[in-house]
């Protein structure tokens, strides 16, 4: 589980996002930059993720990680005004917590962490009324061994 904690401590610098929208009956409603839609009106609220699987490209050998599999949870509230809130929760850890701003630029969304402003991240979002999916690649240390390891993060939500 010490392996997992770098892991979830920049996992948030990762997060989110380039969407397609639907609501509760899987009618598509507009999308980022189209007429009438309202992206960050389609995700607002609070998520619980119900799986956070990470496929890691260690020098050794792949390895599938699902953080909430083992027992840990993630949760995302995402404000109207774009702000969200990521919070990892492994055990008897301390929460690690990650805030930061989206905002939507055409059909994309730019996503501005308060620990580092300079970072733009764009991920696949995919929802509903009730459900979020991200997806999308990451680099980090993973192991701490002091080498960046590629990862795809594929996170799937419910909404509380």
């Amino acid at each position: 589980m010490k392996k997992l904690m770098p892991l979830f401590s920049c996992l948030g610098l990762f997060l989110l996002i380039s969407c397609s929208s639907t609501d509760g009956d899987e009618t598509p409603v507009p999308g980022p930059g189209e007429p009438g839609g309202n992206p960050i009106a389609d995700i607002t609220g609070n998520w619980r993720a119900t799986s956070a699987v990470f496929d890691i490209a260690f020098a050794g050998g792949p390895e599938q990680i699902d953080a909430v599999a083992e027992g840990g949870e993630v949760l995302l509230n995402i404000q109207a005004s774009g702000v969200f809130t990521y919070t990892v929760v492994i055990g008897e850890n301390p929460p690690d917590i990650i805030t930061g701003r989206l905002a939507f630029e055409g059909t994309t969304v730019l996503v501005t962490f308060d620990a580092n402003p300079g970072v733009e991240v764009v991920f696949d979002i995919q929802s509903t009324a009730t459900t979020l999916s991200v997806e999308g690649p990451i680099v980090f240390d993973f192991d701490a061994d002091g080498t960046a390891e590629n990862a795809d993060a594929d996170l799937d939500f419910v909404k509380l």
